[in-house]
């Protein structure tokens, strides 16, 4: 399929632009900075920025395959794979501490009848 050079503008801006927001209040959220409908924000964009950056791998498929078919892209490619099947079995084991209640660190409802 052949897209023409506004489209991929149009693509590839949406995806910047999307990346730049949810990066943006990723890290404001990481410290704990809390500003009115940041977190529907956040998800909303973060929709955008799926749905742009596959719209993205599609109009540049022929690109993308080109730079899979390099060694250095296979090299990188098989370290990301390693990452991440390292993470899904060493991974995600954390929880809250001790003594810190529920999910997100707020008290469980037992703890709340007690009182």
């Amino acid at each position: 399929m052949k897209f023409s050079n506004g489209w991929k503008l149009w693509i590839t801006s949406l995806t910047a632009f999307s990346f730049a927001v949810v990066g943006t209040t990723g890290i404001l959220m990481l410290f704990d900075v809390h500003i009115p409908m940041m977190k529907g924000i956040h998800e909303w964009i973060g929709l955008i920025l799926a749905l742009s950056g596959l719209f993205h791998l599609i109009i540049h498929w022929n690109t993308f395959c080109g730079y899979l078919k390099r060694r250095e892209a296979m090299i990188a490619l098989a370290g990301v794979l390693i990452i991440l099947i390292f993470l899904a079995f060493v991974g995600g084991k954390g929880g809250p501490p001790e003594g810190h209640g529920g999910p997100h660190g707020r008290p469980g409802i037992e703890q709340h009848m007690e009182e």
